[in-house]
């Protein structure tokens, strides 16, 4: 979270953010986290539960028909 400000402000200065801007920044940092949260797995010897917890949060956003 301590890189979100700069990070952003080499995008777009904070008086032009608008509302979609932080939508597609909500959207955009969902599968960044995921990848950070599979590379702390990997790090540290537990990228089997992780996998598995990346894998069960994404069933629940598929469609049941």
């Amino acid at each position: 979270m301590f890189l979100k400000e700069p990070i952003l402000s080499l995008i777009a200065a904070k008086e032009e953010r608008n509302w979609i801007f932080t939508t597609i920044y909500y959207i955009l940092i969902f599968p960044v986290y995921f990848i950070i949260l599979l590379f702390y797995g990997f790090i540290f010897g537990q990228s089997k539960f992780f996998l598995g917890f990346v894998k069960k949060t994404f069933s629940r956003f598929k469609r049941k028909k």
